[in-house]
């Protein structure tokens, strides 16, 4: 009977240790660091509790980017939408762009956010898919 009792309570405990580390890595996915680069899907948030701050891309306003497999005259640009919210719960919103001559990162109450990529990038072969877009982003601390 002992050994059946130490035969179960030993299950009890793995299943306890295992379900336990998988929460903890579903509560690291959507947490982020200052200085670190992060992905963001659209209509995803990301948080920072350490800095008390949230991330979202909240839409892709415009995709202009020259498709792969096409010939164009220009780059193209995408603007992205995200927003920002702090802890004591003020929300900002502000756009960011994926080429150089428009504004690709901002600065809201020391938090840095800086656009590194959009993707996917836009491929003449490969249909639309409004739902895959995401964004790396650098987000640091002033």
């Amino acid at each position: 009977m002992k050994e059946n009792s130490i035969v179960l309570l030993t299950i009890l405990l793995l299943g306890v240790f295992t379900y336990a580390g998988c929460n903890l890595i579903g509560q690291t996915e959507n947490a982020v660091t200052a200085n670190d680069t992060i992905t963001i899907r659209v209509n995803k948030t990301y948080r920072n509790e350490n800095l008390n701050f949230s991330l979202k891309l909240d839409s892709v306003l415009s995709d202009s980017r020259c498709p792969d497999g096409a010939e164009c005259i220009w780059a193209g640009n995408a603007e992205v939408r995200m927003k920002l919210k702090l802890n004591n719960n003020a929300e900002y919103l502000f756009n960011l762009n994926t080429l150089q001559s428009f504004r690709q990162d901002t600065v809201i109450k020391g938090i840095n956010c800086k656009l590194i990529e959009l993707l996917p990038y836009p491929d003449i072969h490969v249909a639309f898919d409004y739902q895959k877009y995401r964004v790396k982003m650098l987000v640091t601390k002033k």
